[in-house]
């Protein structure tokens, strides 16, 4: 969460200066579909920071999850890609973009919460039980990041 508030952050203060309005992408991903790819990919990327402790690990388990959820929601990078630095050259509407991506993680926080009955942990790992291995972390992330609610 740290890191997606750095994020919004420097977004609000690079979007202070004034820019030229960059045309849309032929291929543009739906912004609904995006903030579900996005809400997703910062899910994930939490779940691989908290249990990967390797950063050439986590670097690699992160390209390979980042492929897995565009291939969930029928996006090639390329267009991912594209539609990303759309955003990135349009700040105004990566801001509404990240709004819009916050809320969709805040709510998915709120269900599970209600589903739990309390706060979830961040890596869902127990802090005695010993450490896991490093598949047994990977495929605990990729569990947790596809059992996960979608919400719009």
């Amino acid at each position: 969460m740290k890191r997606l508030f750095s994020i919004l952050f420097c977004l609000a203060l690079l979007g202070c200066r004034q820019q030229e309005e960059t045309p849309k992408p032929a291929d543009m991903v739906p912004q609904d579909k995006m903030v579900q790819i996005l809400s997703d990919v910062h899910v994930m990327e939490a779940l691989i920071e908290a249990n990967v402790p390797h950063p050439d690990s986590a670097a690699m388990a992160y390209n390979k999850q980042h492929k897995a959820i565009l291939k969930k929601y029928g996006i090639s990078n390329a267009r991912f890609n594209s539609t990303y630095k759309y955003y990135g050259e349009n700040l105004q509407e990566m801001d509404r973009l990240y709004e819009i991506i916050l809320d969709t993680l805040t709510a998915r926080e709120a269900k599970l919460v209600s589903k739990e009955g309390g706060t979830p942990e961040v890596n869902e790992v127990e802090l005695d039980s010993p450490p896991m291995r490093r598949k047994e972390r990977l495929k605990h992330a990729q569990d947790v990041l596809q059992n996960a609610p979608a919400t719009q």
